[in-house]
């Protein structure tokens, strides 16, 4: 638990100090940028996005199977370096892709006349994508959590930077936004693809290459199926509503995002690899399984209801008028993150067996319930429609998921004890729902609640052997800062 944790700390850091830009800009982009402009970004973010997953280019889960599997360095070191090539190559088709349908995607996702030159500029971030992400796989798999944190702080750095020189003084708007995302993305993954080739060599194994697509074949589907869940509602916002509208929704979901960043993926980027070596323990692995899934959820739902309780005031502090309402439904799509949590937990099973065309077809079923969901209640209310859509979506993509993976291995999940506590979080969700107003008297009722809630994760929840690990994990922690 200690070294879980301690992973974890750093790793949270890093995702802290990665996302920390959206929240330090957020002022400035809600100022320089309109609702639409904010839209606009979204919308091309998502472009990339799914073009990078039609050409395949997500094999991370590949690298860690076969990484995993390699039995010595050196075969280890030419996964890595195959991995590599195979995705900077997939990612370059997909520019290629994205470049051929510049006319009509530029047309789509802004009102700009004239808008496809810069498209197309920002079409080449999707392969220093490919130069980033495979290192940094390496970097968790050498458990390098220091080596992750300092290109956080590099990368965190080179955005603020650039965005307060293009969007802020030169107030170039989405133009702006492009140059930094690119200069930015092109500067990291020129660093990290050195650092990577030297301790990896240069190498491509045609078989090896083979097998990393093959078992990423079916992660078309799962990531297609999963983009739809995440980002199909700001198609149909696009179509019934206006790029205004996707900009609001764009910053509530940033907040989901954000939970997600500080809450789970640290904790995550450990646990992936872990949960392989726990699983060869045939006589601990249910216990230790059980124990983990309540740990992290007293986590995860505290954290969850802190952001929720705040958030109102977050937004009217950070940002302009014009996108207050997000507020209203940001909390939502925070809690609905909580399933994609639990979703991510009990998919072991499936990893495990290598039954990935299992989880295309859960992906897939959930996708198209949702797609029906916002073609039915987007069009009808708009923004809250999108909402009830995407926490229908992953409640449904979770028992999915959870029905399929536990009738290939078991994961123990302690539900007599998390269930409880999500219920209570969203029972205290909606009375903060009451209390939205910026005033003093709203903020410390709601974190009254929140001392309350947590008061009773660490005495109820938590068992005894729970809370002495977190008190030692604490002193430990202390003891490494500066002073001590």
């Amino acid at each position: 638990m200690a070294s879980a944790v301690s992973q974890t700390s750093l790793y949270t850091i890093a995702n802290i100090l990665r996302h920390i830009s959206s929240l330090i800009m957020l002022p400035i982009y809600t100022r320089y940028l309109t609702p639409s402009d904010y839209g606009t970004v979204e919308l091309m973010t998502m472009a990339l996005d799914f073009t990078g997953i039609l050409v395949c280019n997500r094999i991370g889960e590949a690298i860690f199977q076969y990484y995993s599997m390699a039995d010595s360095a050196q075969e280890k070191r030419e996964v890595m370096s195959t991995a590599f090539f195979l995705g900077v190559a997939i990612n370059t088709l997909g520019f290629f892709v994205l470049i051929v349908g510049s006319p009509w995607l530029s047309d789509f996702v802004s009102d700009q006349p004239d808008f496809q030159s810069l498209f197309m500029l920002f079409a080449a971030v999707l392969i220093f994508e490919a130069l980033t992400t495979i290192p940094i796989i390496y970097m968790r798999l050498q458990n390098k959590a220091h080596a992750y944190l300092i290109v956080s702080v590099i990368k965190l750095s080179l955005q603020i930077g650039f965005s307060l020189y293009f969007v802020v003084y030169k107030e170039l708007g989405v133009a702006g936004v492009i140059y930094s995302a690119f200069l930015a993305n092109l500067l990291v993954g020129i660093i990290l693809t050195i650092y990577l080739l030297r301790n990896t060599g240069v190498s491509f194994r045609p078989p090896v290459a083979w097998k990393i697509f093959v078992f990423s074949i079916p992660m078309i589907f799962v990531a297609s199926a999963s983009f739809v869940t995440t980002f199909g509602d700001r198609f149909f916002l696009r179509q019934y509503g206006s790029l205004e509208d996707v900009g609001i929704y764009s910053l509530a979901y940033k907040f989901g995002f954000l939970f997600v960043a500080l809450a789970w993926d640290p904790f995550f980027k450990f646990w992936e690899g872990r949960r392989y070596e726990v699983y060869k323990d045939v006589e601990g692995r249910d216990s230790h399984f059980a124990n983990m899934f309540r740990r992290i959820n007293a986590y995860v739902l505290f954290i969850a209801l802190g952001f929720c309780a705040f958030i109102p005031e977050v937004i009217q502090l950070m940002a302009a008028p014009e996108f207050w309402d997000a507020a209203y439904y940001a909390p939502f799509i925070v809690f609905s993150f909580v399933f994609y949590a639990w979703t991510m937990y009990f998919n072991f099973g499936i990893f495990l067996r290598e039954k990935t065309k299992y989880l295309a077809y859960c992906e897939v079923a959930s996708a198209i319930v949702i797609l029906g969901l916002y073609a039915v209640l987007i069009p009808a209310y708009g923004l809250a429609g999108a909402v009830i859509s995407t926490f229908i979506g992953y409640l449904l993509k979770f028992v999915l998921v959870y029905g399929t993976a536990q009738k290939l291995f078991r994961v123990n999940g302690n539900w007599f004890e998390v269930l409880p506590l999500f219920f209570l979080a969203a029972g205290l969700l909606y009375i903060f729902s009451f209390f939205t107003n910026l005033s003093a008297v709203n903020v410390s009722v709601k974190a009254g609640l929140l001392l309350t809630f947590g008061i009773l994760v660490w005495f109820v929840i938590l068992t005894s052997t729970d809370r002495e690990e977190a008190r030692g994990l604490g002193a430990a922690l202390r003891e490494k800062l500066p002073g001590n």
